[in-house]
């Protein structure tokens, strides 16, 4: 898809009461997760057993109406022509914000992500609508929602901008800005056909099987990086830039997301590289997975200030970085 496919363009066809309808207020619903700011982080010591299973989506909402999964039509090959069809105005025109910013938030949030390097859709792949790569779907309907992580029910405006701070390295959005309408239009969106109080198929980043049983290797992690996944994201890490903007992430460094990242943790990353890495052709074994993971989470980051705060009730995972 196009990333900077135009918010006028495509036939105008019919569509449903419900579409039309897409921009109900939510702006008192909360989701998403990101990370923030300045300083590096260097471990130094060695990699530890994987003791015990991870919970793969940090905070993920866990209300007690919410354990199923229902079944969404929206992917991301349907995504261009779904958005061609709603009716030109003002609810479009938030839509169509919420997905540019989605998939190239340093230059549609400008000044929120100063690094410049990592979009929202860097790891909400196809602009949060791919299975098991944290999609948005169905978030609409789910939130607020109470996360461990803080202690607090947590509204969709609140985890979009924990994710500003965390993922992106960067400062949050303002509560009444268009960009966050556009978020939450674009969320509501392609929530669609979900029943609220359920999530949308391949809810968070998936799991492997038997991790608990597993021990990663980064040196091993190491070699398989440098096989598979430098050519795209860099020897260093560093990402790729094509035209002035990043085609690909940088994984660690100054532009990338912070240890305050769920992506930061072993066991949040290992899933996402087994269920999408390499991208369009995900092949890596669980074990060569959770060796990447364990060798990526472990190169220099920025710090994330007020990671004191995090978990204040207890219950911290045991691959949190810090």
């Amino acid at each position: 898809m196009d990333h900077r496919f135009p918010s006028g363009s495509g036939a105008l066809g019919r569509v449903s009461r419900e579409r039309a309808r897409f921009a109900s207020s939510v702006a008192s619903r909360a989701s998403a997760w990101v990370f923030a700011c300045v300083g590096v982080w260097i471990v130094t010591a060695p990699v530890a057993p994987f003791a015990l299973a991870v919970a793969v989506e940090a905070d993920a909402p866990a209300s007690a109406a919410t354990n199923g999964e229902a079944s969404v039509t929206l992917t991301a090959q349907t995504l261009e022509a779904r958005l061609a069809a709603l009716p030109a105005g003002p609810d479009k025109d938030a839509v169509m914000l919420g997905y540019h910013l989605s998939v190239d938030t340093p230059h549609y949030a400008r000044g929120h992500v100063p690094g410049g390097a990592i979009s929202c859709a860097s790891c909400h792949i196809g602009a949060g609508t791919t299975p098991h790569a944290s999609p948005w779907y169905g978030m609409t309907g789910v939130t607020p929602a109470y996360t461990a992580r803080s202690a607090t029910v947590e509204s969709l405006a609140q985890r979009i901008n924990n994710c500003f701070r965390r993922s992106e390295n960067g400062t949050p959005l303002a509560l009444d800005s268009a960009e966050m309408n556009g978020f939450l239009a674009y969320m509501t969106f392609v929530s669609q056909g979900v029943p609220s109080g359920a999530f949308g198929p391949g809810r968070g980043m998936g799991k492997i099987a038997n991790v608990a049983k597993m021990t990663p290797d980064p040196v091993h992690g190491k070699a398989i990086y440098g096989e598979r996944c430098a050519s795209c994201h860099g020897a260093n890490g560093q990402g790729v830039q094509s035209g002035g903007r990043y085609a690909f992430p940088p994984l660690w460094g100054d532009a990338s997301f912070n240890i305050g990242a769920s992506m930061a943790r072993i066991g949040t990353a290992a899933a996402f590289i087994k269920h999408n890495m390499p991208l369009g052709n995900p092949n890596l074994s669980d074990q060569d997975a959770l060796d990447v993971a364990a060798y990526v989470t472990h190169q220099p980051r920025p710090d994330f200030p007020g990671k004191e705060n995090d978990w204040p009730k207890g219950g911290k995972p045991a691959d949190a970085r810090y």
